[in-house]
């Protein structure tokens, strides 16, 4: 038994080493061993490198250090595989072999290499090439002089190249190569020949033969565009046979979506008009017959009334057949199934044609499953954020019904926390059928920012700022450098000639563990107007603003937030000129200010920066005075709203009206402070009028309202991201007296200006051309501006 075993353990071993031998069959590095090599122990006796083709330019070190195989030691099939896949992978040699020789009927064998040089590049050279010089076409190829010579890496090379000047209008461009023999045996020259072609900008798509599809619909789905000034910026308006050939699917599906099932375009009668280097292109389209929805049966549903599935499936008999349409049918009933946790549920659809009526009978056959239920909560790939930030936004917990639908909620709640980069939530099976755990992978973003910037203003003043902000911080984790629980921080300093101001908030959104934030606001602010500015022309006083704020705020109903805050400030007045108004002087020195503040605001923005649709609506009342330093008395009620519709796709054209409205009434024998009045003018409101000169004035110096009112009519759309025009148009008054609305002094004014988004900091171009004034207030058009970015 011992003997079987032995030699059972010796023929596997030579089986083993033949392996090698079979596979190196299979790629360019050839061997040659004698068939004696495997039986008894063998020493590599000599190993030696033998040229074939150009002399080897390469040094025996390097060439050894590819080899595995040494000199004295026992010979190896797999060594010397390896040995011939390293020397090959080098990118040195054309073609690799090895030769092993057994040396005078001894156990002693000598190897021998067999080295094909590749050749070398000397240089490269590029004829016929007028649009791009040679050093913008050598950085877009792999190969580069004194390195080998490839012809699979020229023939990416032609590739690459030919799509570079594809994707610059050149769709006919055509690049070859060729080598070139030099004085020296081991080296070639590289030519690539170029024919640009002519260079062409879509002039013009037409579609020939479609009368029932909108041709805007057509057009705004492809990827090929028709060439406009707009096209420098966008990088569209040229010929790309790719994209092209892409749009003609496209148009397919549209037409099938549209009932046009049979819609056939013949590429080859597709016909290009030159016309001084603008293409016309045009499209036949042949319809073919529209269909319609014939008969509808639905089956397999045990669990819910054919009637109820018929509505969710919202396709009638005799609707335009769209299989787009029906596809979202389908999903809409898997997600009602997946409400109710039957996410095993499927669906399959039948599609029969009646060609002599041109309908499409459609069975939607319901493959009901059991009822499922979560049984716990898998979190992976959050090295940071602790797991229950993650739990907590979660709409399903263990034990509830499997629903489909808040699954998808809780993964797009994930998303919008900031924290991650990539969520994906999905069912996991269990060992029990009715029980599914959630697995949640995510990838943690960056959600620290550290910014130093600059910026001028309209008054010409220069100002700089320092920033840090965290939105996942964490304060109680310091061994992960404050990140993880879900917090919020940031902290902010400016400074310029006129202003000084810091600023620091921090917020718990989930005060222990319930849906309710908490936030800390600390804040000084320092400012001096002076009548060298350009923008105000009122008397020279400073202020400084210092103090803070405590809030609470929560999710009160449907999507209204409450916010309820107390505040305490000390409001210090000093450098008053000359002149002034006496409400300036009546507020000279330190004042303290106590209030508790309640808003409620919803808002609906698609995005913060660029909304293109939503709304936001709030409404404040601030209460001034009470118990707590309360000596200035005062009640503000503030109300601001604005709406956005998206008018045209096309660049974005927003359409959007702003409005505020609000009054100030002092109590208890007190009088208000004018710097908590409104105010109006200035870059902000009322743009085409100075800083504060929209409203009561005393000594040619804006005192403020007790009561103001502010509207604006604007239309906005992207020229290129992430650049904004916009038209505007604003009126708005600034009454004396509190509750006092009265439209008798209103203010207008209309202009332009830029939005432009630069490294997360504004810039801001404004031109106000005043229409209405009052008091003198006008001064002919102003132009504002504001810039600030990160450097």
């Amino acid at each position: 038994m011992k003997i079987f075993v032995n030699k059972s353990v010796t023929m596997i071993k030579k089986a083993l080493l033949f392996i090698p031998l079979y596979l190196v069959a299979l790629d360019p590095c050839q061997k040659a061993f004698p068939q004696n090599i495997l039986n008894g122990p063998n020493i590599v006796k000599s190993i030696e490198y033998k040229c074939c083709g150009p002399e080897l330019n390469i040094s025996q070190d390097i060439i050894e250090s590819h080899v595995l195989l040494k000199e004295g030691k026992e010979f190896s099939p797999f060594l010397a595989d390896a040995s011939l896949k390293s020397l090959y992978a080098s990118g040195n040699f054309e073609h690799v072999s090895i030769k092993v020789d057994e040396i005078g009927g001894t156990n002693d064998y000598r190897v021998i290499f067999s080295l094909t040089p590749k050749m070398q590049v000397a240089s490269i050279e590029f004829s016929g090439n007028k649009k791009f010089k040679s050093k913008v076409l050598l950085k877009k190829i792999s190969t580069k002089p004194r390195a080998g010579l490839s012809k699979g890496v020229l023939k990416s090379d032609v590739e690459a190249l030919i799509k570079l000047y594809n994707d610059h209008g050149y769709p006919y461009a055509d690049v070859s190569y060729d080598i070139v023999n030099t004085s020296d045996a081991t080296q070639v020259k590289v030519v690539f020949n170029i024919v640009e072609g002519q260079k062409f900008h879509i002039g013009k798509i037409k579609f020939i033969g479609n009368d029932v599809v909108k041709e805007s619909e057509l057009l705004k789905a492809m990827r090929t565009k028709r060439w406009t000034l707009l096209s420098i910026f966008k990088k569209t308006g040229l010929y790309h046979p790719g994209d092209f050939s892409s749009d003609l699917e496209t148009i397919k599906s549209i037409f099938r979506n549209h009932g046009y099932l049979d819609i056939e375009i013949d590429e080859g009668s597709i016909s290009y008009e030159n016309r001084k280097n603008s293409l016309i292109i045009s499209i036949p389209v042949h319809t073919g017959q529209l269909y319609h929805v014939g008969s509808i049966t639905i089956s397999g549903n045990n669990l819910y009334e054919t009637k109820e599935i018929e509505d969710i499936l919202a396709i009638r008999t005799s609707d335009v057949f769209s299989p787009a349409e029906v596809d979202a049918a389908c999903s809409r009933v898997v997600d009602f199934y997946g409400q109710s946790g039957y996410i095993n549920m499927n669906i399959h659809v039948d599609k029969k044609a009646d060609l002599v009526y041109n309908r499409i009978d459609v069975e939607f056959a319901i493959n009901e499953s059991e009822k499922c239920f979560v049984n716990e909560v898998e979190i992976h790939g959050n090295s940071k954020t602790k797991n229950k930030v993650i739990l907590r936004e979660l709409a399903l917990a263990p034990g509830d019904p499997f629903d489909a639908l808040r699954m998808k909620n809780s993964r797009l709640r994930l998303m919008n926390t900031g924290y991650f980069s990539f969520v994906d939530v999905s069912p996991i099976n269990t060992e029990v059928p009715e029980k599914k755990n959630i697995r949640i992978d995510v990838k943690e973003a960056n959600t620290g920012k550290i910014g130093m910037g600059g910026g001028i203003s309209t008054g010409g003043e220069v100002v700089g700022f320092v920033e840090f902000s965290q939105r996942n911080f964490d304060i109680n984790s310091q061994n992960k450098q404050f990140q993880g629980g879900g917090q919020k921080f940031r902290s902010r300093v400016q400074i310029g000639k006129h202003t000084l101001a810091a600023d620091i908030n921090f917020e718990e959104p989930w005060w222990y563990d319930r849906e309710l934030a908490i936030g800390v606001d600390l804040f000084c602010h320092k400012t001096s107007y002076d009548r060298k500015l350009q923008d105000y022309s009122g008397a020279d006083y400073s202020q400084d603003r210092m103090g803070g704020e405590v809030y609470l705020r929560k999710r009160i109903f449907d999507l209204w937030d409450g916010k309820l805050t107390y505040g305490l400030e000390s409001v210090k007045i000093y450098g008053i000129s000359r002149g002034a108004p006496r409400a300036f002087f009546d507020r000279e020195g330190h004042t303290t200010i106590s209030k508790a503040t309640f808003s409620l605001e919803r808002d609906t923005r698609n995005n913060f920066v660029y909304p293109t649709m939503g709304s936001r609506i709030g409404i404040t009342t601030e209460f001034a005075g009470g118990p707590f330093l309360g000596k200035t008395k005062y009640i503000k009620v503030y109300t601001y709203g604005m709406k956005h519709w998206l008018v045209f796709d096309a660049a974005q054209q927003v359409f959007s009206v702003i409005g505020q409205a609000g009054t100030i009434a002092p109590y208890g024998g007190d009088t208000t402070p004018f710097f908590d009045r409104f105010y109006l003018g200035g870059q902000n409101f009322m743009k085409g009028f100075r800083c504060h000169d929209v409203g009561p004035r005393e000594n040619g110096t804006g005192i403020g309202g007790n009561s103001f009112t502010y509207g604006s009519l604007e239309y906005c759309f992207k020229i290129i991201d992430p650049v904004r025009f916009y038209l505007f148009a604003e009126v708005g008054f600034v009454n004396q007296r509190e509750w006092n609305f009265s439209v008798k002094d209103y203010n207008t004014d209309i202009g332009f200006g830029l939005k432009i988004f630069i490294m997360g900091a504004p810039l801001r171009l404004d031109f106000g051309f005043p229409i209405r004034g009052e008091g003198g207030n006008k001064h002919g058009m102003r132009f504002n501006y504001f810039f600030g970015t990160a450097f």
